[in-house]
């Protein structure tokens, strides 16, 4: 699959006469990939979720892609994948550690 490699992380915006004061930013690598503007029915909240979660979306892959290796027996063990599904839903939930 090809797609932005490294590391996506959530930043908030700060100081821009273009969005507002809690427009969320995910780069990668000074790359933007996507930007979480304020919508008249989102929250802030909501706002922060969704980049979490889009921050999330290439480990989240890769996990699927583990389990579905190890599930095959092509010589990936459970329970890393598992390790690294885990890892992933906490990276989009925003608990991942800093």
């Amino acid at each position: 699959m090809n797609y932005t490699k490294g590391e996506w992380k959530v930043k908030q915006m700060k100081d821009s006469e273009f969005f507002d004061d809690f427009t969320l930013m995910v780069e990668s690598k000074k790359l933007t990939i996507a930007l979480c503007d304020r919508l008249p029915w989102d929250s802030k909240k909501e706002r922060l979720a969704n980049a979490h979660l889009i921050a999330a979306a290439p480990m989240l892959y890769d996990a699927c892609d583990l389990v579905q290796r190890a599930w095959a027996g092509d010589g990936v063990d459970m329970a890393t994948a598992i390790d690294s599904c885990l890892l992933a839903l906490a990276k989009a939930e925003g608990k991942e550690e800093k």
